[in-house]
């Protein structure tokens, strides 16, 4: 997809500036994609007592 965005200068296969854009576009919908996601982890359970193992006291 990069590489069509590309011309030769001196030779060498460079990056137009579209190329970087999309680049950083691409970027950002990924770190908007795991923001989404790990606003879905649910957070650490409150401490619970447990009834059955005697208290500590």
């Amino acid at each position: 997809m990069l590489a069509s965005l590309s011309t030769v200068q001196d030779g060498m296969q460079v990056p137009t500036a579209s190329a970087f854009q999309l680049s950083f576009a691409l970027g950002l919908a990924a770190a908007v994609v795991a923001l989404i996601v790990a606003a879905f982890i649910p957070q650490r359970p409150a401490v619970e007592s447990h009834p059955a193992l005697p208290d500590e006291h």
